[in-house]
């Protein structure tokens, strides 16, 4: 599978997902690439993600969490902001490629150009307390509600079914969009 980032340039990744060209080493033994810190600076540059010098605010409560992070939260700038931090449950800050995948498909144009899929403003950085290591976060414009405030509320209440039907296939063509790069 061969696609491009937003700066026009081909990236791929070769484990089975994405085929990458890049200044990252590769194994020298497999001649596979290595999915370090070093590979996920040259995907974010290749990409020409932004790094932003902000955090996400603690006393905030988080927003969620899944299977490959946290989600916290902050303003900047009046702005709202959502912090994507992955989960390192042995603490070995090694394998990067769950962001290397991430900033690959968000920096697709036709991702960041979809109506229902938030975009990725940057990434910015958090001090891993295991390791004492900088390791990256994925910073992301939060979304006014997620869909169980919005259902709560009387907008969300008050829909015909026929909109209800219509939000579902908003979010399948979200779904579909990103899972089309992976």
């Amino acid at each position: 599978m061969f696609s491009t980032c937003k700066s026009g340039k081909l990236v791929s990744y070769s484990d089975g997902m994405f085929t990458r060209h890049s200044a990252a080493p590769t194994n020298p033994t497999h001649g596979e690439p290595q999915n370090d810190l070093i590979a996920f600076l040259s995907v974010v540059q290749q990409c020409n993600v932004d790094y932003l010098n902000i955090t996400w605010q603690p006393a905030l409560d988080d927003l969620g969490k899944g299977g490959s992070g946290t989600i916290s939260q902050s303003t900047f700038a009046s702005m709202p902001l959502a912090f994507k931090r992955f989960h390192d449950d042995d603490g070995s800050d090694t394998d990067f490629l769950p962001l290397i995948s991430e900033v690959l498909i968000l920096s697709q144009p036709a991702i960041q150009m979809h109506p229902n899929i938030v975009n990725l403003e940057g990434i910015c950085w958090e001090i891993n307390r295991k390791t004492e290591k900088a390791v990256p976060v994925l910073v992301f414009e939060k979304a006014a509600w997620d869909l169980q405030q919005f259902m709560n509320v009387s907008e969300g209440r008050n829909m015909s079914m026929d909109e209800r039907l219509s939000l579902c296939a908003e979010i399948g063509s979200a779904i579909t969009a990103l899972h089309a790069y992976t």
